[in-house]
């Protein structure tokens, strides 16, 4: 696990302290200076918070760690050499910076946001999930679907895709499938629900639809 570690750490580390270095952990001890410039122990462990939710349950080991340091102390010294160079002074550079900072701030509130959205649902989602496998794995052995029933359902998906990979691949996903479309079929016959679709229609149709039987599995 160290050696895929300083993989990574190699591979995308350059990446993600020039996402974060400059605006991170500014606090702290001072760990290194580069002619003159702090790198903080506060930036140095907001790396690391970093990569280790990148993996996690992969505590950095020591030589990470030291890979880590090296990596930041080399990014600086780029950064110096830039701005001896007057790249930072150029208006085209400007402009980039601040478009891919604003790019970049969009892209983490998205994530941030549907991480969010995540969390609310996290509970149910998984509890549903639990419930309908084992619902479906205590029906499989009622139900008894057989190779033939498989074979049928195979054919009619290859009318519908020819490209469809081999029976012997997906013959026990299609088993299941078959289950679960039964399953809901029955349960369809004695439930009674309601779907007021003018709350989802996008055209804010008026019509209330009514129907007999449950979402699909997955659905609320």
């Amino acid at each position: 696990m160290a050696t895929r570690r300083r993989v990574a750490v190699q591979a995308g580390l350059a990446a993600a302290c020039l996402l974060l270095l400059a605006g991170c952990g500014q606090g702290g001890k001072t760990l290194a200076t580069v002619n003159g410039s702090k790198i903080t122990m506060g930036q140095f462990d907001d790396q690391v918070k970093v990569l280790e939710a990148m993996h996690p349950g992969e505590p950095m080991d020591l030589n990470t760690r030291r890979m880590l340091v090296d990596q930041l102390v080399q990014q600086e010294l780029l950064v110096q050499e830039a701005k001896k160079e007057g790249l930072d002074q150029k208006p085209d550079l400007q402009a980039q910076i601040l478009r891919e900072t604003q790019d970049e701030k969009q892209s983490l509130e998205s994530t941030i946001e549907n991480a969010r959205l995540q969390l609310k649902q996290i509970d149910k989602a998984v509890k549903d999930k639990v419930l309908i496998e084992a619902l479906i794995d205590a029906k499989a052995k009622e139900l008894n679907v057989g190779d033939k029933d498989v074979k049928a359902y195979y054919d009619n998906l290859k009318k519908e895709n020819k490209n469809i990979p081999p029976l012997a691949s997906i013959s026990e996903r299609i088993r299941q499938q078959i289950v679960l479309e039964k399953v809901i079929a029955a349960a369809k016959e004695k439930a009674d629900v309601n779907i007021h679709m003018d709350l989802v229609s996008q055209g804010g149709a008026e019509d209330s639809l009514a129907t007999q039987g449950p979402p699909m599995p997955g659905s609320h």
